[in-house]
């Protein structure tokens, strides 16, 4: 909590960052990512996250339709070099005049903190939260403005249909990249909203997050279909300790009947299939 309201001061301080406006955040998912989130919600600012894989087509439409002054990015992931990419576009969108590393906020996070003057900052719960991005399939990505309260209702439904009223402690492991409604919505909403223990990975490597799951203890995750397949036929699916799992949910598509079965018949999971959009909704069909 210091170190999100440290990070906060100097984004209001070094950078003038004011309530309402928007900054463009293109980060893996780290631990940074999630308490640069929380920073900027504690300026007023409504954050914009984007995949780590856009490029300038992409940013030039999002930084030119939401004029943000302000992005934060990494400075390299899978060498790829996202400056670089940002300096190039920046004749195009002139107003994007700072751009912030993730060793930057690394460094801001340790800085003094201000909490004071944060808590004077107004904040309401129809106040948009977030401003995430379909994927652009048809044309150009589509801004999904999102308040605290659409965020509280429809994380209330996924921690209902999901983890249940239950007071036994969580661990949730977020493959999804935290920008649209399965990352932002469990790896951050259901997060805050069950005080769970909250375990970050991306870019999917199967075997590594399989080895996450045993030696961290998740006993909560999202695979998207194609994962589900990955998982049980890899060469070594019989060797996979998922012990500890005790809710596993899909999404983005119709999963196979049979990965349904084989995960109850492997491990006796059941698996929840979720319906949603970025665009503000979100169901989660339990198996009881």
């Amino acid at each position: 909590e210091i170190r999100i309201d440290a990070l906060a001061t100097a984004l209001i301080g070094q950078y003038q960052v004011k309530k309402d406006d928007i900054i463009i955040v293109q980060l893996p998912n780290t631990i940074e990512l999630i308490m640069t989130y929380m920073a900027i919600t504690r300026t007023g600012a409504i954050f914009a996250p984007i995949p780590v894989q856009w490029r300038n087509s992409e940013l030039e439409y999002i930084a030119g339709l939401t004029e943000a002054k302000i992005m934060i990015t990494v400075e390299q992931f899978g060498r790829f070099n996202h400056v670089e990419m940002i300096q190039h576009s920046q004749p195009k969108i002139p107003q994007l005049t700072h751009i912030i590393t993730l060793d930057k906020i690394r460094d801001m996070s340790h800085g003094t903190a201000d909490t004071a003057r944060l808590d004077q900052i107004p904040c309401d719960s129809n106040d948009v939260f977030t401003l995430c991005w379909s994927s652009g399939t048809e044309s150009h990505p589509k801004g999904c403005p999102m308040s605290h309260n659409n965020w509280f209702v429809q994380g209330a439904i996924l921690r209902n249909a999901v983890i249940g009223l239950s007071e036994e402690q969580e661990t949730i492991l977020c493959c999804a990249p935290v920008v649209n409604m399965t990352g932002v919505g469990i790896g951050v909403i259901l997060w805050l909203l069950s005080g769970s223990t909250l375990l970050m990975h991306h870019p999917l490597d199967v075997a590594m997050c399989l080895e996450q799951i045993k030696d961290e203890r998740a006993t909560c995750t999202i695979f998207v279909p194609t994962v589900l397949n990955m998982i049980l036929k890899h060469p070594q699916a019989d060797q996979f300790d998922l012990s500890s799992l005790k809710r596993v949910m899909t999404g983005s598509a119709a999963p196979s009947v049979w990965s349904l079965q084989e995960f109850k018949r492997r491990w006796d999971i059941d698996i929840s299939c979720g319906w949603g959009q970025t665009e503000g909704t979100a169901l989660m069909v339990g198996v009881d």
